[in-house]
């Protein structure tokens, strides 16, 4: 049997969402979760739900931090005390869930590097536009198609290679963009290979239209475009000319020209570097 490590940071001011999530998970003892508590109250898990089968390591910070940074504390903390072989890790969101069989089938399934649907069973929304069963990653793929929430990583590699979030990415940060695509390349590039798998995840689906985000998405690929792997352009060009084509409709939905504007400077700006992400990341 594997053991299936789950790092998820919480700013436990959503306890339904909290709840749902580990009543999915506390159904085996092969499951230990790295749980980040970033209340600012000093509230703990267990005054919100008792775990019954998974092992939690609770690490508190007292307060909010940026998303890569909370990932890296439990990271750090898993490498230097538990074992790496027959092991798997993800990066979970607070109000992700799984669904039992999903479970069942990570902690017997062959280790690899895997992605895994992500959808939202309310609105029966999939994040993933590949429908493809099982089927190798190419380098695209993994760069510009993969969040972390369904990205599964042998432990045994990620030690071996030591590999961390770039602290100046992500959410929390400047440029709240790019960590996780910037975590597969670098995977990707030392040799872990990603299989695409058919087993699901859920999350809800947020379409959202804030301006910084897009600022922060141009940022990210047009940096990434000039310093990282030209496998970037691609979503760079995309990115402007899908935004510049929606300007043809600015006169039934006005944010396009917000999100377009937001999308130029921040491609202006990363070119450059302005926020010199990449010092402690490249």
């Amino acid at each position: 049997m594997n053991t299936l490590f789950l790092v998820i940071p919480s700013n436990m001011k959503r306890y339904s969402d909290v709840i749902r999530l580990f009543q999915s998970i506390d159904i085996s003892n092969n499951i230990v979760v790295y749980f980040v508590n970033q209340s600012s109250e000093g509230l703990e898990l267990q005054d919100i739900y008792e775990v019954k089968m998974c092992k939690v390591v609770e690490i508190k910070t007292g307060k909010i931090i940026p998303l890569s940074s909370a990932r890296n504390l439990a990271i750090d903390k898993m490498l230097k005390n538990e074992r790496k072989e027959n092991a798997l890790i993800m990066f979970i969101d607070d109000d992700a869930w799984f669904p039992q069989d999903t479970i069942e089938y990570l902690i017997s399934c062959e280790i690899k590097g895997m992605v895994i649907d992500t959808i939202d069973p309310q609105n029966n929304r999939s994040f993933k536009r590949n429908k493809k069963i099982r089927f190798k990653l190419n380098t695209y793929d993994v760069c510009c198609n993969i969040i972390s929430i369904c990205m599964i990583v042998p432990l045994d590699i990620l030690a071996s290679k030591r590999l961390s979030f770039n602290e100046n990415l992500g959410l929390g940060c400047k440029i709240s963009q790019g960590e996780e695509s910037l975590f597969a390349f670098q995977l990707h590039k030392e040799g872990l290979d990603f299989f695409y798998d058919n087993h699901l995840i859920f999350h809800p689906y947020k379409k959202d239209y804030n301006v910084e985000k897009f600022y922060s998405l141009a940022y990210f690929w047009a940096l990434a475009s000039r310093k990282i792997s030209c496998v970037f352009v691609v979503p760079a060009m995309k990115l402007i000319i899908k935004y510049f084509i929606s300007l043809l409709g600015v006169l039934f939905e006005p944010r396009y020209l917000g999100v377009f504007i937001a999308i130029c400077k921040g491609f202006i700006a990363g070119i450059n570097d302005r926020y010199g992400v990449l010092i402690n990341g490249e």
